[in-house]
């Protein structure tokens, strides 16, 4: 059952830790999505699909610079040639023989129709920084520019990503101004030349777009880029658990081709074609665990970026009627939106227990606001006493699995920095739209197992007729939770159960239903971009979605 307590500390959630820098692999990711749009439309998702990359490089032990759009450095907003150039002339100083250099362009490319060849036989391609000018050549990017950069690279394994080859480059302003002089999304493979020892992949193949998509919030190409270095392809396209050239290749080609066939993009595909070196060589070992464990034995899940509806699917009078509640309960349910989690996180597979509380407060001394007395008629206008604390909740004894409660959010937040400090890691609780993110774990039901509140007590220890049937030796109860049984089912606990006592949701969180309730974060940190944002501090974890 839901314990009405003052408070209780929320699972914590870790972003996956940096690993450590290889000092032989280097990476420029450059995603321009804003744009001046009396010329050039704006891009949805360059900014996303750059700061995606990076991150998944990072994991294979690139040192990694990342120029997008929203980035809040000056320097890093890769708004004219002179800074590309120059972040990418930072990296060449790095590179020494035997070591890897990767630059990946995500934005807009245009090419000019009443340009002469060039000694390759193509015309001259430009990479579109954020202040590009099509009348002003000189605030345009030539490619091969960047390609005779990192050719002088000392480095001896060279790549270049370039995405850049959209549909719709000009915005209705620009096409007026500029039609006859630009020829639209033709940053492609072209048959152009490339120096030995220098691979390039292009996103699409000559007269093809390349497409970004809502559903997955990036451009295809990038995605499935993201995907595979990420170590999310099919096992076939690894070797020996290992990301490399080729791998990586056939894995965006395919995979990029057959979603935009799939989707109804464009009936003529988008097929990515690598011109350059032929030869394969290793981009990193894929040593990004799906499950991590810390010094308190606190079991962690890996939980990948995605998005998903937020909120009820019935309207808070519907839900109200169902559970015989106040229909206001549900206010905050409504409306339905989509959320947009950007970043990968680790959150914790079950509640903090009893005992992992205990470690922290042995190690610092800390005392909690309920301890401190601070709490005052917080405690008694829901019924506990009010010399009650997370050590002795309600006078009762908790076991050491059992989830800690009688904390608040600001003792919480203080488990969090310190555990923080303890491992040199961030730690953090989750925000209130990661936390329904990771609990309904895909499903859109509202529990995780479906819509019957029958079937709740197969997955969760909530109000049922074990509540009037006595406690058993290992729970405890308090004069709190003697309430209405919600369900006409039995999950054998009076009072609490100890953490994982009952089964897992689809991505490995316990006890997202039912127990106690859980803290959710009152900052949305600037690290993650979360397109819906309420500033405010919840408690989540309660039976109904």
């Amino acid at each position: 059952m839901k314990f009405a307590s003052v408070s209780c500390l929320c699972s914590c959630l870790l972003f996956a830790p940096a690993l450590a820098y290889a000092e032989d692999k280097y990476a420029i990711v450059i995603g321009v999505e804003t744009y001046d749009t009396s010329t050039f439309d704006n891009l949805d998702y360059a900014a996303e699909d750059a700061a995606e990359l990076g991150k998944s490089l990072e994991r294979l032990g690139f040192q990694v610079t990342v120029m997008s759009s929203e980035s809040r450095s000056s320097r890093l907003r890769p708004t004219t040639p002179k800074k590309i150039a120059a972040a990418i002339e930072s990296a060449l100083a790095s590179c020494a023989n035997g070591d890897t250099l990767l630059i990946s362009l995500s934005g807009h490319g245009v090419q000019f129709s009443d340009e002469d060849l060039l000694p390759s036989g193509v015309r001259e391609t430009y990479f579109c920084p954020g202040d590009a000018d099509i009348a002003d050549k000189a605030s345009l990017l030539k490619i091969s520019s960047v390609v005779n950069l990192m050719n002088s690279a000392a480095a001896s394994r060279k790549l270049l990503l370039v995405d850049a080859c959209q549909e719709q480059v000009l915005s209705a302003e620009g096409q007026k101004k500029s039609a006859r002089r630009i020829e639209l999304g033709s940053v492609h493979e072209n048959r152009r030349s490339v120096p030995g020892g220098m691979a390039v992949l292009f996103s699409c193949s000559s007269g093809q777009f390349s497409w970004e998509h809502d559903a997955i919030g990036h451009s295809v190409f990038t995605y499935h880029v993201i995907e595979y270095l990420s170590g999310r392809a099919e096992n076939r396209f690894y070797e020996s658990e290992r990301a490399d050239l080729n791998g990586l290749v056939y894995y965006v080609a395919k995979r990029t081709n057959d979603y935009v066939i799939s989707k109804n993009l464009s009936s003529d595909g988008q097929l990515p074609v690598m011109r350059g070196s032929s030869a394969n060589w290793p981009l990193g070992n894929l040593d990004v665990s799906d499950e991590i464990s810390n010094s308190l034995g606190m079991k962690l899940v890996l939980v990948s970026a995605g998005d998903f509806r937020m909120g009820s699917r019935e309207s808070k009078y519907q839900v109200a009627i169902a559970f015989s509640e106040d229909p206001d309960t549900f206010a905050n349910e409504h409306p339905l939106r989509r959320v947009n989690i950007a970043r990968d996180f680790y959150i914790g597979a079950t509640e903090v227990t009893h005992d992992q509380f205990r470690s922290f407060v042995n190690a610092t001394g800390y005392r909690t606001q309920a301890e401190s007395g601070t709490l005052g008629e917080a405690a008694t206008s829901v019924g506990l006493d009010r010399n009650s604390n997370w050590r002795r909740p309600d006078g009762n004894l908790p076991l050491p699995k059992h989830p800690v409660v009688m904390v608040t959010y600001n003792d919480a937040v203080a488990f969090c920095n310190w555990l923080s400090r303890k491992e040199s890691r961030v730690y953090r609780l989750p925000t209130d739209e990661e936390w329904e993110y990771a609990a309904r774990a895909g499903s859109e039901t509202r529990f995780w197992n479906g819509n019957d509140p029958r079937k709740l007590t197969e997955i969760a220890n909530v109000p049922d007729r074990t509540l009037s049937n006595g406690s058993q030796e290992d729970s405890y109860r308090s004069s709190a939770q003697i309430g209405k049984t919600w369900v006409d089912t039995l999950d054998g606990f009076a009072g609490l159960a100890p953490v994982g006592s009952f089964p897992a949701n689809p991505w490995g969180l316990h006890d997202v239903h039912g127990n106690v309730w859980e803290w959710c974060s009152v900052v949305k940190p600037a690290t993650l971009k979360i397109t819906d944002t309420r500033n405010i501090a919840v408690i989540r974890g309660g039976c109904l979605f």
